[in-house]
């Protein structure tokens, strides 16, 4: 189902809502249809963060993420 149909049986209303619903399905789909990086997340090479952006005042916020973002 695609994120926004989903969002709304779920009862988001706001487009940041949504933003952040489909960033974080589009990020499951990679982990999930891709093998070559769902190994180098389990090897802890690589992790797949949840990211928007806000125009306006150039924040950057995090809704979640998969792997290891802690070691550099």
């Amino acid at each position: 189902m695609p994120s926004i149909l989903g969002g709304r049986k779920d009862g988001l209303s706001r487009v940041d809502e949504f933003e952040a619903r489909h960033v974080e399905e589009t990020g499951t789909k990679l982990l999930q249809r891709s093998q070559v990086v769902a190994d180098a997340v389990k090897a802890k090479k690589l992790a797949i963060v949840y990211l928007t952006y806000k125009l306006a005042d150039g924040r950057v916020v995090l809704h979640g993420h998969v792997g290891d973002i802690d070691n550099p």
